[in-house]
């Protein structure tokens, strides 16, 4: 491990010819901080190709990038707009350290880790690992970070854990997304216009209206389509949506020392999401179903199973899906003098719809699935921050947070025409005669599952400043967690007979569980400021994320089998699953050289996790593990370098020798396993110019490779994606003065072809499906601002 390290502070020190994915780039081409305040000085550059400085709000207040004794990712809405970067798919396209995916169920199935660490798998009951904050306020699903940035100021990743100053403690770090704010002082706006291969298109715009010199309004919406990157054998696309979103703005500043700003927004996105996959790993009933479905008229993919080359699904139902994201948040401000008082009051509503959905992944008919989801979610913080002392200088932030939230779930599983056949061959290898399971066509079974969820918690966190070059960081916070959830079903379908009877899961086993845990949790850190172009620091930071109740019909146990009591055996669970924590250790260094024109940010890290949370899907069921014990530890760099006025080379890396489990009979196969989603290596690097061709004109071109190493894509079985790279460019003209600019674009431009995550096919032992990544997107984009 020595030698590794020795050679990577190597490449770090030789990456000063590069820089990573725009990040360095991103941030302040007209003096405002990346949280969307007046960026109050810009640094005096002895370069004149040095870009402005970068100001984020990872300690709860304006600071410059390279002072914050953080691992910080930060880049602004026009940089996240060049580099394609629609929403937390896309976003490792910003950082390798940070890895997305989500499968069929966006509230259940969408994963965020960073560093390796995150809440993999599939489960309904899940909160992020990786906290989502929009505007302040705390996002409950990682699914909701799906919805399309809109009027977006920055976005800012933290990694490792936040233990003390967001709204709840996040165990792997946190994605901030900060919308502009309204302004005073002028009309304003942005447009674009984008169009692409599979029918893509986007419009989205933005206008500020002053009404006073102290009230103002802002609104922006988008539009966006496109069919999905799945054809279907049997007619259309998989994965095709449609969105739609609007954002509200209301500013008022009453007087020099009070500022209200309301947000409402409304996201919403149709379609036929999520069932678009590959068969990758054939099961032994695959050929009969085949059968089954050729029978029934409907075609099979062209591929065989495991070939990546085209993207085919062959589900004989087109599903609907229909997401809403929608709320309301009330930031007020009052300085107080040498003291800032701040509110943030959130409501939100998320619903997802899922409906016709076919529950087997082939062209035969049987099970089919409608599952309704609903969050309701409330919460408030105060808090107090401000800065005192002189020989010791003192920044401190304190707070207390409340949320709320409550779950709704309703799932409606039916039969199709050929459950029956399908099942007769499914109980053979168990001894039961065809004709003896009764799976009659229609439902089987009604789901009804709830939650409600309340959070309590109180923080403060300050910088000691000693003399000019020492700085000690220390933070605390206490959380309360409870969550009360019931889980119930209507049985339908043959008691005794019918084949989800046969299995043990109906009648099902309802239960009402509780949940319930405190923790003490927070940050303690050191500080050496060289000048202000360089500094180092190590820190001490613990996690914490809740436990919960597992959200399934089969969380407390199945029955044994009345038909076939010797192979399906009676099982008792305990639905509650355990909190996880994280003692993380992080040393980093910052550096900005040449005159400005070159930043070296560095760190090297260990986290030590207890009881950490796997979700897994097990085919006909969901479940919850706590590993006993977990570890990672790494290294990782962001380099940029302006090589001239015209041209920026950019480079990021993240090495992670180790990201796995603990030895522990109890996880199965995972038990001293590296971690789903967690290569050794992923890495990117870019090359961005900006070149004059006349007075009025520049052209800009855009360069990035991104690489992902070999890593495990499943919590159930053993599978593996192979390390790929993705090729992405784009070129463009640019009128600096006009505010407009216009570029040619393409993703992936090799094409190639990968899975993001693997699920065990339900009913099938054995197979495998696949949700594939986007493949080649190219098109066109006129982008400007007034």
């Amino acid at each position: 491990m020595r030698h590794n390290l020795v050679r990577l502070c190597g490449a770090v020190s030789a990456a000063a010819v590069v820089s990573y994915a725009g990040t360095a780039v991103a941030a302040m081409q007209d003096g405002q901080a990346v949280d969307g305040s007046a960026q109050s000085e810009l640094v005096d550059s002895a370069s004149d190709n040095a870009p402005p400085e970068i100001i984020v709000t990872a300690q709860r207040r304006s600071e410059r990038l390279q002072d914050v004794p953080i691992s910080i990712t930060a880049i602004d809405g026009q940089a996240l707009a060049e580099q394609r970067v629609l929403n937390a798919t896309d976003i490792q396209r910003v950082s390798p350290s940070i890895k997305f995916t989500t499968t069929s169920t966006p509230f259940a199935g969408t994963n965020i880790q960073i560093r390796g660490i995150g809440t993999t798998g599939n489960s309904r009951s899940f909160e992020g690992a990786v906290g989502v904050f929009i505007d302040g306020v705390y996002r409950t699903r990682s699914g909701q970070a799906l919805q399309n940035f809109l009027d977006v100021e920055s976005l800012q990743i933290l990694r490792g854990p936040q233990g003390t100053l967001f709204g709840k403690n996040t165990s792997a770090g946190a994605m901030i997304v900060t919308s502009n704010a309204p302004s005073t002082s002028e009309v304003s706006g942005t447009y674009e216009v984008v169009g692409g291969n599979y029918d893509y298109y986007l419009l989205r715009g933005s206008v500020n209206v002053p009404l006073s010199d102290k009230i103002a309004v802002r609104v922006a919406a988008l539009q966006t389509d496109h069919t999905g990157y799945f054809t279907n054998v049997n007619g259309g696309h998989d994965n095709e949506m449609l969105d739609r979103g609007v954002k509200g703005q209301l500013l008022l500043e009453p007087t020099d020392n009070v500022s209200v700003r309301l947000i409402v927004d409304y996201a919403q996105s149709k379609g036929n999401c999520c069932f678009g996959t590959v068969d990758a790993i054939a099961g032994p009933l695959t050929p009969f179903l085949s059968s089954l479905a050729v029978a029934r008229g409907n075609k099979l993919p062209t591929v065989v199973p495991g070939d990546f080359r085209r993207y085919e699904s062959w589900t004989d139902t087109k599903s609907d899906s229909n997401y809403k994201d929608y709320g309301g948040t009330l930031l007020a401000d009052v300085d107080v003098g040498g003291a800032t008082l701040r509110s943030i009051t959130a409501l939100r509503g998320y619903s997802v719809l899922q409906t016709d959905l076919d529950a087997d992944y082939t062209g035969a008919e049987v099970v089919g699935l409608d599952e309704d989801f609903k969050s309701k979610f409330f919460s408030q913080e105060f808090t107090i921050s401000g800065e005192f002392g002189s020989n010791v200088g003192v920044k401190y932030v304190a707070g207390l947070f409340y949320s709320n939230e409550t779950i709704d779930i309703l799932r409606v599983g039916d039969f199709g025409r050929d459950a029956q056949a399908f099942f007769d061959r499914f109980f053979l290898p168990f001894g039961l005669a065809a004709g003896t399971s009764n799976a009659q066509v229609g439902p089987y079974l009604t789901h009804l599952m709830d939650q409600k969820g309340t959070s309590v918690a109180g923080f403060a966190h300050g910088e000691f400043s000693l003399g000019d070059h020492w700085n000690i960081i220390a933070g605390l916070r206490y959380s309360y967690e409870r969550k009360r959830a019931s889980v119930d079903g209507i049985a339908g379908g043959d008691p005794v007979y019918g084949p989800w009877a046969i299995l043990g899961i109906t009648p099902v086993k309802a239960f009402r569980a509780t949940s319930s845990d405190k923790a003490l949790s927070g940050t303690f850190g050191i500080q050496y400021k060289f000048d202000r172009n360089a500094m180092i620091y190590a820190t001490y930071n613990r996690g914490f994320k809740a436990g919960g109740v597992i959200l399934d019909t089969t969380g407390s146990g199945t029955f044994a089998s009345q038909v076939l009591p010797g192979s399906f055996r009676a099982v008792t669970n305990n639905p509650v699953y355990e909190p996880e924590t994280v003692d993380a250790l992080e040393g980093g260094v910052k550096i900005t050289w040449l005159g400005g024109r070159a930043t070296t940010n560095a760190a090297v890290f260990y986290n030590a996790i207890q009881d950490i949370q796997i979700g897994q899907f097990l085919g006909v069921r969901y479940t919850v593990l706590n590993a006993q014990s977990a570890k990672t530890y790494g290294a990782e760099f962001e380099q940029r370098f302006a090589l001239s006025d015209e041209f920026t080379i950019s480079a990021a890396g993240s090495w992670l020798p180790v990201a796995r489990y603990g030895t522990d009979p109890r996880i199965g196969i995972l038990s001293g396993r590296r971690f789903v989603g967690a290569p050794k290596f992923t890495g990117n690097i870019s090359l961005s110019g900006e070149n004059p061709v006349s007075s009025a004109l520049a052209l800009t071109s855009r360069f990035q490779l991104q690489y992902e190493g070999t890593s495990f894509a499943s919590t159930v079985t053993n599978v593996t994606q192979s390390g790929y790279a993705l090729l992405n460019m784009g070129i463009g003209l640019k009128s600096p003065s006009a505010g407009w600019s216009v570029e040619a674009f393409v993703n992936n431009l090799t094409d190639k072809r990968y899975a993001v995550a693997y699920i065990n096919t339900p009913l099938q032992s054995g197979d495998q499906n696949a949700f594939g990544g986007a493949p080649r997107t190219f098109g066109l984009a006129l982008r400007g601002s007034f």
